[in-house]
């Protein structure tokens, strides 16, 4: 090892390290802040329109409900069949976050639609939206 070796490495590599934690700061940081709007977007927009629907379905002797996984960073609507046609079939419709966009999934018998959106397009009107059409779609293959 040279004495230049010997005088700057241990420099550079407490540079490094900083420049590292550094690095590793700002990512904690901007997962938190994503994680956040998600809750918020979650909590203001997707589950209150989502439980209105919901309460709908199982008020009129149907079977929903709605599972956030704050883990996972997603929110599902689901449609349990119960009677003699859709018995035992799930439809599930999720929000979930994907960096800074939201991808939502349609599953029906197996068949799966997704789409993604940028965080400022889920509006309440989109979840309505969606919802209805996968209501919809759910109990359309039945009738």
């Amino acid at each position: 090892m040279s004495d230049i070796e010997k005088e700057l490495d241990p420099i550079l590599e407490d540079l490094n390290r900083s420049v590292e934690a550094e690095e590793a700061k700002q990512l904690r940081e901007t997962f938190i802040a994503r994680h956040e709007r998600f809750k918020t977007l979650v909590s203001d927009v997707i589950n209150p329109t989502m439980s209105e629907y919901a309460r709908y379905l199982n008020e009129r002797g149907q079977t929903a409900q709605i599972n956030i996984h704050w883990r996972f960073f997603d929110i599902t609507f689901e449609i349990h069949g119960n009677d003699s046609r859709t018995h035992g079939y799930i439809g599930i419709l999720e929000f979930s976050q994907v960096s800074d966009r939201i991808k939502v999934v349609e599953q029906i018998r197996g068949d799966s639609i997704d789409k993604i959106y940028n965080e400022d397009q889920i509006t309440t009107e989109l979840v309505k939206n969606r919802v209805v059409n996968f209501i919809k779609d759910f109990y359309k293959i039945y009738v």
